[in-house]
C-alpha cells in the first residue's frame, strides 16, 4: 500500500512527465526535489515515463538523476527499458524476416505502435514487444522460428488459451524470453484478438497487410492501451500521454472507438481516464476534442483506481466487467463469469503441478472465455516421486486425439488429457493447478 508521500509523488511526476510539456518545466521538476529518494523512485517507475523524465531532469535537475540511480527497483527497470531501446530494431527484424517466411501477419501493437506517435519514440517506455498474429497456428509457427532464435516460454508466465464461443476463434497470448535477456527484449505474443480481464475479447480490427511486420495505428491500438490499463485497475501517466496523442489525432475515427470500448464493456473505465486526463494542465486536449461532444454521459467504475488497496479494488471491478460481459449473452452467463471471475483473481494464482488421485482424470476442460487454461511444457514435469526423466511416464502418450485447430491437438487418454503440438507436448492447468498421474508411455 502506498504512503500519503509515495500518492504525492506520483502526482507530480504525473505533471512532470506529461507529454509534451504543458508548464513550467523548472518549477514542476524543482517539486520533485522535496520527495524521498525512494518514494520518487517508486513513483517514477509507477507512471511508467521514467525514459521522458530523465531527459528532462537531464537538463534541468541532474543531481536527481544520481539520486534516482541510487534504487534498485529504478535501475532494473532501467535495463529493461535500455534492453529495448539498443536492441528492438534487430528483433523486429528478426521476426519481420520469419513472418515473411512463413506467409504470417505480424503486427507491433500497445507500446511498440504507440511510440510512433511521439516525435522521439524513446521518450515512450516499453516494458517488452507486444506482437499480435491472427490465430494460434500462427503463433504456434512463428513461435517455433523464435524458439529456434533463443526464446522460450516464460517461466514468470505459461502460455495461455481461451475461445470465444461465438465465433470459435482460439485466442491467447504466448509470453517469450531469451536465453540472453540483456540483448533480446522479451516478447507478449497475443492471437486471435486482445483478451480484457476476465472474459472479454477485443476482436482483431487491423486490416490485413502483406505478411511480414507491421503496425497498429493509432484507431486501432487506442482499445487495446485502454484495454491493458483496465486490466491492470490502474491509469499510468504513460496511458494519459497515449490518450492525449489519441485525442490530437485527426484521422481518429471516435465513434468507431467507443462502439469498440462498449462492446467490451470498457467506456465505465474510459470515462475514468478521461477524469484523470482532465485533472492534469493536457484537460485543454480533450475539452476542445471531437471526443467530448461523441462520449456519451454514464456512470464511472466503480471503485476507481487508487494506490489503496489495489488488489482488492482490481477484483472488485474485474468480477462487476465480468457480470457486464456475461450479460450481453445471458443471466446465466453472467452469474457464470462473475463467479469464475471472483474464484480466479482472489488470491495467488502460482502455477503448482500435483499427483492426480487414482480415481482422477484430469480433462481438458471445454474450451471459453471465461476458463483461462494454462499451458504447461512437459519437459519441465517430473515424476510424481521427483525423479526427472527425459520422456515422463506419467503423461498419455497415445489416446484419443480432438484436433482443436490445424497446429494444437487434444489428446485424451485414460490417464488424462495433454495438447500436442509441434512446439511439444503441455499439461493443461486450469485456475493455477494443473494434475499429472501414471500413464502409458
Amino acid at each position: 500500500m502506498f504512503s500519503l508521500c509515495a500518492s504525492n509523488a506520483c502526482r507530480a511526476v504525473r505533471l512532470a512527465g506529461l507529454y509534451p510539456s504543458r508548464f513550467d518545466l523548472e518549477q514542476i521538476l524543482g517539486q520533485l526535489d522535496t520527495f524521498p529518494s525512494a518514494d520518487l523512485s517508486h513513483a517514477v517507475v509507477h507512471e511508467k515515463v521514467s525514459s521522458l523524465l530523465l531527459q528532462r531532469l537531464r537538463e534541468h535537475k541532474p543531481a536527481l538523476v544520481a539520486r534516482l540511480s541510487a534504487y534498485r527497483a529504478f535501475t532494473e527497470a532501467r535495463a529493461r527499458i535500455e534492453t529495448i531501446v539498443h536492441h528492438k530494431a534487430a528483433v523486429l527484424d528478426l521476426i519481420g524476416r520469419e513472418a515473411q517466411a512463413l506467409g504470417i501477419e505480424v503486427w507491433a501493437v500497445k507500446g511498440l505502435a504507440a511510440q510512433r506517435a511521439y516525435q522521439d519514440p524513446d521518450l515512450r517506455d516499453l516494458g517488452d514487444l507486444d506482437l499480435m498474429v491472427d490465430g494460434v497456428d500462427a503463433a504456434i509457427r512463428l513461435t517455433d522460428r523464435l524458439i529456434a532464435s533463443g526464446y522460450n516460454f516464460h517461466s514468470q508466465e505459461w502460455p495461455w488459451i481461451k475461445r470465444c464461443v461465438e465465433s470459435g476463434v482460439i485466442y491467447g497470448q504466448f509470453s517469450l524470453k531469451h536465453v540472453a535477456p540483456e540483448r533480446h527484449p522479451a516478447i507478449d505474443l497475443h492471437f486471435g484478438g486482445y483478451s480484457v480481464r476476465h472474459c472479454g475479447l477485443h476482436p482483431l480490427t487491423a486490416t490485413r497487410p502483406r505478411p511480414g511486420l507491421s503496425y497498429y495505428g493509432t484507431q486501432a491500438n487506442l482499445p487495446l492501451i485502454v484495454g491493458n490499463a483496465a486490466g491492470d485497475h490502474d491509469i499510468t501517466t504513460k496511458d494519459l500521454n497515449d490518450l492525449a496523442i489519441a485525442i490530437e489525432d485527426p484521422a481518429v475515427d471516435w465513434a468507431a472507438v467507443l462502439d469498440q470500448l462498449d462492446q467490451v464493456r470498457l467506456l465505465g473505465f474510459f470515462r475514468r481516464m478521461i477524469d484523470e486526463l482532465e485533472a492534469t494542465p493536457a484537460r485543454s486536449v480533450y475539452r476542445d476534442s471531437a471526443l467530448r461532444m461523441l462520449l456519451p454521459a454514464g456512470r464511472r467504475e466503480v471503485p476507481a483506481p487508487h494506490p489503496s488497496w489495489p488488489r482488492q479494488r482490481r477484483w472488485a471491478v474485474t468480477v462487476q466487467h465480468a457480470f457486464a460481459v456475461g450479460a450481453r449473452h445471458s443471466y446465466i452467463r453472467a452469474g457464470i463469469t462473475s463467479l469464475t471471475a471472483a474464484h480466479y483473481y482472489w488470491g495467488d494464482r502460482t502455477i503448482k503441478m500435483r499427483p492426480r488421485p487414482s480415481w482422477s482424470r484430469s480433462r481438458l476442460p471445454r474450451l471459453n472465455s471465461w476458463t483461462c487454461v494454462r499451458l504447461i511444457p512437459a519437459t519441465l514435469l517430473r515424476q510424481p516421486d521427483g525423479q526427472p526423466e527425459d520422456q515422463p511416464r506419467f503423461l498419455p502418450t497415445e489416446g484419443d486425439q480432438h484436433r482443436l485447430s490445424a497446429e494444437l491437438t487434444a489428446i485424451r487418454s485414460p490417464a488424462g488429457d495433454i495438447i500436442r503440438t509441434a512446439l511439444g507436448d503441455f499439461v493443461p492447468a486450469v485456475y493455477g493447478v494443473g494434475t499429472v498421474g501414471r500413464g502409458r508411455g
